[in-house]
Protein backbone atom coordinates (compact mmCIF):
# COMPACT_ATOMS: atom_id res chain seq x y z
CA UNK A 1 0.00 0.00 0.00
CA UNK A 2 1.49 3.60 -1.07
CA UNK A 3 1.47 6.23 1.78
CA UNK A 4 -1.32 7.95 -0.36
CA UNK A 5 -3.34 5.19 -0.39
CA UNK A 6 -3.17 4.98 3.28
CA UNK A 7 -3.65 8.65 4.14
CA UNK A 8 -6.94 8.28 1.59
CA UNK A 9 -8.35 5.12 3.65
CA UNK A 10 -7.07 7.05 7.05
CA UNK A 11 -9.15 10.23 6.29
CA UNK A 12 -11.84 7.49 5.04
CA UNK A 13 -12.07 5.42 7.91
CA UNK A 14 -11.60 8.91 10.65
CA UNK A 15 -14.79 9.98 8.47
CA UNK A 16 -16.96 6.83 8.84
CA UNK A 17 -16.04 6.68 12.33
CA UNK A 18 -16.68 10.37 13.25
CA UNK A 19 -20.41 10.42 11.71
CA UNK A 20 -21.61 7.15 12.89
CA UNK A 21 -20.37 8.03 16.32
CA UNK A 22 -23.07 11.08 16.62
CA UNK A 23 -26.05 10.33 18.50
CA UNK A 24 -29.80 10.74 17.16
CA UNK A 25 -29.89 14.12 18.13
CA UNK A 26 -26.58 14.86 17.05
CA UNK A 27 -27.67 13.68 14.04
CA UNK A 28 -31.21 16.07 13.38
CA UNK A 29 -29.26 18.70 15.03
CA UNK A 30 -26.92 18.62 12.04
CA UNK A 31 -29.37 18.24 9.50
CA UNK A 32 -31.96 20.79 10.62
CA UNK A 33 -29.87 23.58 12.87
CA UNK A 34 -26.69 23.75 11.41
CA UNK A 35 -27.74 23.01 7.39
CA UNK A 36 -31.54 24.39 8.33
CA UNK A 37 -33.15 22.00 6.63
CA UNK A 38 -31.41 22.34 3.12
CA UNK A 39 -29.86 19.49 0.84
CA UNK A 40 -26.14 20.96 0.44
CA UNK A 41 -23.41 18.25 -0.99
CA UNK A 42 -22.22 17.85 2.43
CA UNK A 43 -25.76 16.68 3.65
CA UNK A 44 -25.53 14.47 1.04
CA UNK A 45 -22.74 12.80 1.59
CA UNK A 46 -23.61 12.78 5.05
CA UNK A 47 -27.07 11.19 4.89
CA UNK A 48 -25.40 8.57 2.39
CA UNK A 49 -22.94 7.82 4.76
CA UNK A 50 -25.30 6.69 7.55
CA UNK A 51 -27.44 5.08 5.31
CA UNK A 52 -24.33 2.64 3.87
CA UNK A 53 -22.48 1.86 7.48
CA UNK A 54 -19.45 2.41 5.31
CA UNK A 55 -17.55 5.16 3.04
CA UNK A 56 -14.93 4.37 0.35
CA UNK A 57 -14.58 7.38 -2.12
CA UNK A 58 -14.50 5.59 -5.24
CA UNK A 59 -18.37 3.38 -3.98
CA UNK A 60 -19.52 6.82 -2.90
CA UNK A 61 -17.96 8.21 -6.51
CA UNK A 62 -19.84 5.56 -8.52
CA UNK A 63 -23.41 6.50 -6.28
CA UNK A 64 -23.12 10.11 -7.58
CA UNK A 65 -22.89 8.88 -11.22
CA UNK A 66 -19.32 9.13 -12.04
CA UNK A 67 -18.67 5.63 -13.90
CA UNK A 68 -15.60 5.75 -15.66
CA UNK A 69 -11.85 6.14 -14.22
CA UNK A 70 -11.42 9.31 -16.12
CA UNK A 71 -14.14 10.97 -14.54
CA UNK A 72 -13.38 9.78 -10.90
CA UNK A 73 -10.20 11.00 -10.72
CA UNK A 74 -11.36 14.82 -11.60
CA UNK A 75 -13.77 14.50 -9.42
CA UNK A 76 -12.12 13.40 -6.52
CA UNK A 77 -10.59 17.05 -5.34
CA UNK A 78 -14.40 18.17 -4.95
CA UNK A 79 -15.25 15.03 -2.62
CA UNK A 80 -12.48 16.46 -0.13
CA UNK A 81 -13.72 20.01 -0.25
CA UNK A 82 -16.99 18.01 0.40
CA UNK A 83 -15.01 15.96 2.94
CA UNK A 84 -13.63 19.20 4.43
CA UNK A 85 -16.88 20.92 4.73
CA UNK A 86 -18.71 17.92 5.71
CA UNK A 87 -15.64 17.70 8.58
CA UNK A 88 -16.38 21.43 9.75
CA UNK A 89 -19.76 20.76 10.54
CA UNK A 90 -19.32 17.92 12.26
CA UNK A 91 -17.04 19.36 14.94
CA UNK A 92 -19.50 22.27 15.19
CA UNK A 93 -21.89 19.66 15.88
CA UNK A 94 -20.17 18.29 18.55
CA UNK A 95 -18.90 21.60 19.92
CA UNK A 96 -22.38 21.88 20.20
CA UNK A 97 -23.13 18.55 22.31
CA UNK A 98 -20.07 19.33 24.18
CA UNK A 99 -21.96 23.15 25.85
CA UNK A 100 -23.37 21.15 28.76
CA UNK A 101 -19.93 19.75 29.66
CA UNK A 102 -18.65 21.35 32.95
CA UNK A 103 -15.56 22.55 31.50
CA UNK A 104 -17.38 24.38 28.32
CA UNK A 105 -19.02 25.52 31.11
CA UNK A 106 -16.82 27.10 33.83
CA UNK A 107 -14.69 28.37 30.22
CA UNK A 108 -18.00 30.48 29.87
CA UNK A 109 -17.93 32.28 33.21
CA UNK A 110 -14.24 32.74 33.21
CA UNK A 111 -15.03 34.40 29.44
CA UNK A 112 -17.94 36.17 30.73
CA UNK A 113 -16.10 37.47 34.54
CA UNK A 114 -12.65 38.82 32.23
CA UNK A 115 -15.42 40.66 29.64
CA UNK A 116 -17.12 42.25 32.69
CA UNK A 117 -13.50 43.37 34.35
CA UNK A 118 -12.57 45.03 31.21
CA UNK A 119 -15.70 47.34 31.40
CA UNK A 120 -15.42 48.15 34.82
CA UNK A 121 -18.06 45.77 36.13
CA UNK A 122 -15.92 44.54 38.56
CA UNK A 123 -18.76 43.29 41.31
CA UNK A 124 -20.72 41.55 38.46
CA UNK A 125 -17.26 40.10 37.47
CA UNK A 126 -16.44 38.93 40.99
CA UNK A 127 -20.20 37.30 40.79
CA UNK A 128 -19.56 35.03 37.95
CA UNK A 129 -15.95 33.96 39.20
CA UNK A 130 -17.48 32.66 42.64
CA UNK A 131 -19.82 30.88 41.03
CA UNK A 132 -17.02 29.31 38.50
CA UNK A 133 -15.06 28.43 41.52
CA UNK A 134 -17.49 26.50 43.82
CA UNK A 135 -18.08 24.82 40.22
CA UNK A 136 -14.73 24.37 39.81
CA UNK A 137 -14.62 22.78 43.45
CA UNK A 138 -17.86 20.40 42.84
CA UNK A 139 -16.23 18.58 40.33
CA UNK A 140 -12.73 18.31 41.92
CA UNK A 141 -11.71 20.68 38.63
CA UNK A 142 -8.58 22.27 40.96
CA UNK A 143 -6.81 23.06 37.63
CA UNK A 144 -9.44 25.32 36.44
CA UNK A 145 -9.14 27.28 39.77
CA UNK A 146 -5.39 28.22 39.09
CA UNK A 147 -6.90 30.30 36.44
CA UNK A 148 -10.02 31.33 38.58
CA UNK A 149 -7.98 32.62 41.38
CA UNK A 150 -5.69 35.07 39.98
CA UNK A 151 -8.41 36.87 38.10
CA UNK A 152 -10.07 37.33 41.13
CA UNK A 153 -7.27 38.37 42.53
CA UNK A 154 -7.32 41.40 39.69
CA UNK A 155 -10.95 42.16 40.15
CA UNK A 156 -10.74 42.38 43.71
CA UNK A 157 -7.45 44.74 43.48
CA UNK A 158 -9.98 47.12 41.36
CA UNK A 159 -12.61 47.68 43.95
CA UNK A 160 -12.25 49.95 46.51
CA UNK A 161 -12.78 47.56 49.73
CA UNK A 162 -10.41 48.54 53.09
CA UNK A 163 -9.60 45.34 53.26
CA UNK A 164 -8.86 44.19 49.71
CA UNK A 165 -5.56 43.49 51.07
CA UNK A 166 -6.46 40.84 53.15
CA UNK A 167 -8.59 39.58 50.67
CA UNK A 168 -5.92 38.88 47.77
CA UNK A 169 -3.51 37.17 49.80
CA UNK A 170 -6.46 35.03 50.79
CA UNK A 171 -6.73 34.53 47.46
CA UNK A 172 -3.07 33.52 46.79
CA UNK A 173 -2.74 31.32 49.93
CA UNK A 174 -5.49 29.14 48.21
CA UNK A 175 -3.92 29.06 45.53
CA UNK A 176 -0.83 27.88 46.60
CA UNK A 177 -2.47 25.02 48.25
CA UNK A 178 -4.16 24.61 45.44
CA UNK A 179 -0.96 23.83 43.68
CA UNK A 180 -0.03 21.71 46.49
CA UNK A 181 -2.64 19.76 46.13
CA UNK A 182 -2.17 19.17 42.33
CA UNK A 183 1.57 18.14 42.61
CA UNK A 184 0.27 15.26 44.36
CA UNK A 185 -2.85 14.41 42.25
CA UNK A 186 0.09 15.15 39.29
CA UNK A 187 2.49 12.69 40.66
CA UNK A 188 -0.61 9.99 41.26
CA UNK A 189 -1.64 10.16 37.83
CA UNK A 190 1.27 9.83 36.17
CA UNK A 191 2.15 6.41 38.53
CA UNK A 192 -1.04 5.00 37.40
CA UNK A 193 -0.65 5.69 33.70
CA UNK A 194 3.12 3.84 34.40
CA UNK A 195 1.26 0.76 35.69
CA UNK A 196 -1.40 0.52 33.28
CA UNK A 197 1.67 0.17 30.66
CA UNK A 198 3.79 -1.81 32.60
CA UNK A 199 0.33 -4.20 32.62
CA UNK A 200 0.05 -4.30 28.86
CA UNK A 201 4.04 -4.47 28.05
CA UNK A 202 5.97 -5.95 30.69
CA UNK A 203 7.45 -9.61 30.40
CA UNK A 204 8.61 -10.21 33.52
CA UNK A 205 8.11 -9.98 37.24
CA UNK A 206 12.11 -9.06 37.81
CA UNK A 207 12.11 -6.63 35.82
CA UNK A 208 9.61 -4.62 37.77
CA UNK A 209 11.09 -5.49 40.90
CA UNK A 210 14.56 -4.16 39.41
CA UNK A 211 13.07 -1.03 38.16
CA UNK A 212 9.61 0.67 39.75
CA UNK A 213 9.29 -1.82 43.41
CA UNK A 214 11.42 1.08 44.90
CA UNK A 215 9.07 3.88 43.36
CA UNK A 216 5.87 1.64 44.04
CA UNK A 217 6.81 1.45 48.11
CA UNK A 218 7.34 5.03 48.13
CA UNK A 219 4.08 5.63 46.80
CA UNK A 220 2.02 3.49 49.22
CA UNK A 221 4.03 5.06 51.90
CA UNK A 222 2.89 7.73 51.67
CA UNK A 223 -0.85 6.79 52.73
CA UNK A 224 -4.40 7.57 51.39
CA UNK A 225 -4.42 11.28 50.37
CA UNK A 226 -7.08 12.13 53.22
CA UNK A 227 -7.19 16.21 51.94
CA UNK A 228 -5.61 15.74 48.35
CA UNK A 229 -8.72 15.75 45.33
CA UNK A 230 -10.74 13.20 44.22
CA UNK A 231 -7.99 12.25 41.40
CA UNK A 232 -5.25 11.53 44.19
CA UNK A 233 -7.56 9.40 46.28
CA UNK A 234 -8.88 7.22 43.14
CA UNK A 235 -5.55 6.89 41.76
CA UNK A 236 -3.81 5.56 44.87
CA UNK A 237 -6.09 2.92 44.77
CA UNK A 238 -6.43 2.14 41.36
CA UNK A 239 -1.94 1.77 41.23
CA UNK A 240 -2.59 -0.78 43.79
CA UNK A 241 -4.89 -2.76 41.87
CA UNK A 242 -2.95 -3.02 38.51
CA UNK A 243 0.14 -3.80 40.57
CA UNK A 244 -1.67 -6.75 42.66
CA UNK A 245 -2.92 -7.82 39.16
CA UNK A 246 0.75 -7.84 37.53
CA UNK A 247 1.85 -9.67 40.74
CA UNK A 248 -1.17 -12.26 40.11
CA UNK A 249 -2.58 -11.34 43.40
CA UNK A 250 -6.60 -11.27 42.67
CA UNK A 251 -7.91 -10.76 46.14
CA UNK A 252 -5.27 -7.99 46.66
CA UNK A 253 -6.67 -6.59 43.25
CA UNK A 254 -10.17 -6.78 43.64
CA UNK A 255 -9.67 -5.14 47.49
CA UNK A 256 -8.25 -2.16 46.29
CA UNK A 257 -11.00 -2.40 43.06
CA UNK A 258 -13.53 -2.52 45.37
CA UNK A 259 -12.19 0.53 47.20
CA UNK A 260 -12.26 2.60 43.52
CA UNK A 261 -15.69 1.62 43.05
CA UNK A 262 -16.99 2.35 46.97
CA UNK A 263 -14.72 6.47 46.21
CA UNK A 264 -16.87 6.51 43.27
CA UNK A 265 -20.04 5.73 44.60
CA UNK A 266 -19.34 8.35 47.50
CA UNK A 267 -22.33 11.10 48.05
CA UNK A 268 -19.40 14.22 48.00
CA UNK A 269 -18.37 13.07 44.20
CA UNK A 270 -21.61 12.53 43.20
CA UNK A 271 -21.31 15.37 40.71
CA UNK A 272 -18.05 13.80 39.25
CA UNK A 273 -20.04 10.01 38.77
CA UNK A 274 -22.49 11.61 36.65
CA UNK A 275 -19.93 14.07 34.33
CA UNK A 276 -17.49 10.83 33.84
CA UNK A 277 -20.37 7.96 33.39
CA UNK A 278 -17.85 6.66 31.50
CA UNK A 279 -14.99 6.35 33.34
CA UNK A 280 -17.03 4.89 36.32
CA UNK A 281 -18.16 2.18 33.96
CA UNK A 282 -14.65 0.98 33.27
CA UNK A 283 -14.23 1.16 37.07
CA UNK A 284 -17.18 -1.37 37.64
CA UNK A 285 -16.33 -3.78 34.46
CA UNK A 286 -12.95 -3.76 36.34
CA UNK A 287 -14.22 -4.72 39.89
CA UNK A 288 -16.74 -7.88 37.88
CA UNK A 289 -13.59 -8.81 36.21
CA UNK A 290 -11.24 -8.95 39.29
CA UNK A 291 -13.96 -10.23 41.43
CA UNK A 292 -14.44 -13.35 38.60
CA UNK A 293 -10.53 -13.84 38.71
CA UNK A 294 -11.21 -13.89 42.44
CA UNK A 295 -14.15 -16.21 42.29
CA UNK A 296 -16.13 -14.07 44.10
CA UNK A 297 -18.89 -14.06 41.85
CA UNK A 298 -21.68 -12.63 43.40
CA UNK A 299 -19.11 -9.26 43.81
CA UNK A 300 -19.06 -9.59 39.97
CA UNK A 301 -23.07 -9.79 38.98
CA UNK A 302 -23.42 -6.80 41.22
CA UNK A 303 -21.11 -4.85 39.24
CA UNK A 304 -22.49 -6.06 36.54
CA UNK A 305 -26.54 -5.50 38.13
CA UNK A 306 -24.73 -1.80 38.23
CA UNK A 307 -24.15 -1.43 34.80
CA UNK A 308 -27.19 -2.07 33.52
CA UNK A 309 -29.24 0.37 35.45
CA UNK A 310 -27.24 2.91 34.92
CA UNK A 311 -28.65 5.93 32.74
CA UNK A 312 -27.16 6.75 29.50
CA UNK A 313 -28.07 9.49 26.80
CA UNK A 314 -24.84 9.64 24.44
CA UNK A 315 -24.30 7.31 22.32
CA UNK A 316 -20.89 6.43 23.14
CA UNK A 317 -21.68 5.98 26.47
CA UNK A 318 -24.39 3.78 25.76
CA UNK A 319 -22.05 2.00 23.70
CA UNK A 320 -19.98 1.72 26.76
CA UNK A 321 -22.58 0.80 28.95
CA UNK A 322 -23.51 -2.10 26.64
CA UNK A 323 -20.02 -3.37 25.91
CA UNK A 324 -18.58 -3.70 29.21
CA UNK A 325 -22.29 -5.27 30.65
CA UNK A 326 -22.18 -7.98 28.24
CA UNK A 327 -18.83 -8.79 28.67
CA UNK A 328 -18.98 -8.95 32.60
CA UNK A 329 -22.05 -10.95 32.07
CA UNK A 330 -20.27 -13.43 29.17
CA UNK A 331 -17.17 -13.71 31.43
CA UNK A 332 -19.28 -14.41 34.79
CA UNK A 333 -21.22 -17.19 32.90
CA UNK A 334 -18.49 -18.83 30.84
CA UNK A 335 -16.46 -19.08 34.25
CA UNK A 336 -19.32 -20.68 36.19
CA UNK A 337 -19.86 -22.91 33.09
CA UNK A 338 -23.60 -21.29 32.62
CA UNK A 339 -22.96 -21.75 28.58
CA UNK A 340 -27.00 -22.13 28.22
CA UNK A 341 -27.14 -18.63 30.02
CA UNK A 342 -24.22 -17.51 27.67
CA UNK A 343 -25.77 -18.82 24.53
CA UNK A 344 -29.33 -16.66 25.45
CA UNK A 345 -26.70 -13.51 25.98
CA UNK A 346 -25.63 -14.16 21.57
CA UNK A 347 -28.74 -12.16 20.21
CA UNK A 348 -27.81 -9.30 22.47
CA UNK A 349 -24.21 -9.17 21.96
CA UNK A 350 -25.42 -9.56 17.48
CA UNK A 351 -27.27 -6.59 18.48
CA UNK A 352 -24.71 -4.33 20.24
CA UNK A 353 -22.15 -5.58 17.34
CA UNK A 354 -24.37 -3.99 15.06
CA UNK A 355 -25.95 -1.29 16.91
CA UNK A 356 -22.71 0.13 18.25
CA UNK A 357 -20.10 -0.24 15.30
CA UNK A 358 -17.97 2.02 15.42
CA UNK A 359 -18.23 2.60 19.15
CA UNK A 360 -16.83 -1.09 20.19
CA UNK A 361 -13.20 -0.86 19.98
CA UNK A 362 -11.44 -4.10 17.86
CA UNK A 363 -10.09 -5.55 21.33
CA UNK A 364 -13.41 -5.51 22.15
CA UNK A 365 -15.20 -6.75 19.46
CA UNK A 366 -12.70 -9.56 18.87
CA UNK A 367 -13.43 -11.17 22.43
CA UNK A 368 -17.08 -10.72 22.24
CA UNK A 369 -17.01 -12.41 19.25
CA UNK A 370 -14.81 -14.90 20.85
CA UNK A 371 -16.85 -16.07 23.64
CA UNK A 372 -19.71 -16.78 21.19
CA UNK A 373 -17.58 -18.96 19.40
CA UNK A 374 -16.35 -20.89 22.67
CA UNK A 375 -20.09 -20.80 23.63
CA UNK A 376 -21.61 -22.31 20.23
CA UNK A 377 -18.49 -24.85 20.33
CA UNK A 378 -19.31 -26.13 23.91
CA UNK A 379 -22.39 -26.63 23.09
CA UNK A 380 -22.21 -28.22 19.72
CA UNK A 381 -23.83 -25.64 17.77
CA UNK A 382 -21.15 -26.13 15.00
CA UNK A 383 -23.01 -24.01 12.31
CA UNK A 384 -23.15 -21.01 14.72
CA UNK A 385 -19.60 -21.63 15.94
CA UNK A 386 -18.41 -21.28 12.71
CA UNK A 387 -20.33 -17.93 12.01
CA UNK A 388 -18.51 -16.35 15.12
CA UNK A 389 -15.25 -17.76 14.01
CA UNK A 390 -15.17 -15.51 10.67
CA UNK A 391 -16.37 -13.06 12.60
CA UNK A 392 -13.81 -13.47 15.27
CA UNK A 393 -11.09 -14.01 12.28
CA UNK A 394 -13.07 -10.82 10.52
CA UNK A 395 -11.80 -8.39 13.12
CA UNK A 396 -7.92 -9.82 12.58
CA UNK A 397 -8.14 -9.16 9.25
CA UNK A 398 -8.99 -5.68 9.30
CA UNK A 399 -5.59 -5.40 11.00
CA UNK A 400 -6.82 -2.98 13.85
CA UNK A 401 -6.27 -5.38 16.28
CA UNK A 402 -3.74 -8.79 16.55
CA UNK A 403 -4.59 -11.09 19.70
CA UNK A 404 -2.02 -12.76 21.57
CA UNK A 405 -0.38 -15.65 19.11
CA UNK A 406 -1.12 -18.75 21.70
CA UNK A 407 -5.00 -16.88 20.93
CA UNK A 408 -4.50 -17.14 17.56
CA UNK A 409 -3.35 -20.96 17.12
CA UNK A 410 -6.67 -21.71 19.56
CA UNK A 411 -8.82 -20.39 17.05
CA UNK A 412 -7.23 -22.20 13.98
CA UNK A 413 -7.28 -25.62 16.14
CA UNK A 414 -11.10 -24.75 16.91
CA UNK A 415 -11.31 -24.03 13.18
CA UNK A 416 -10.01 -27.79 12.25
CA UNK A 417 -12.82 -29.08 14.93
CA UNK A 418 -15.65 -27.05 13.49
CA UNK A 419 -15.18 -28.11 10.53
CA UNK A 420 -14.31 -31.71 11.03
CA UNK A 421 -17.78 -31.86 12.81
CA UNK A 422 -19.45 -30.06 10.01
CA UNK A 423 -17.64 -32.62 7.91
CA UNK A 424 -16.31 -29.72 5.81
CA UNK A 425 -14.04 -29.89 2.97
CA UNK A 426 -12.49 -26.27 3.28
CA UNK A 427 -9.69 -27.60 6.29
Amino acid sequence: MTENQKTRRDKELELLTLVMSLSRKERLFLEKTIARGRVTKYIELFQWILKTGNYKRIEYLKYQGFTNQKNQEKSLNNLRNVETNLFEHLYKTIRASAEKSILTKLSNLIAEADALKRRGQYLLALDRLDLAEREAKIHQKFFVLVEIIPLKAEVILYLKEEDRQNAIEEQYCSLHNILIKLQEEANFRHQNVRWVLLSQTIKSLTEIEEHYAKEFDQLVAQGFPESGTFYAKYYFYSVQAIHNKIHKDAIGACRFQEQVVELWEQKAYKSIKKSNTKRYITQLSNLATFAIGNQQYNIAQTSIDKIKTLKIEDADGAAEKEQAMLYAQQTLYMNTENFEQAYQLIPNVEEALKTYSHQINPSRKYTLSFHNLITCFLLGKYDEAHYWLSQTQYVIDLKRYEPRKDGQQFLHILQLAIFYHNNSVEF
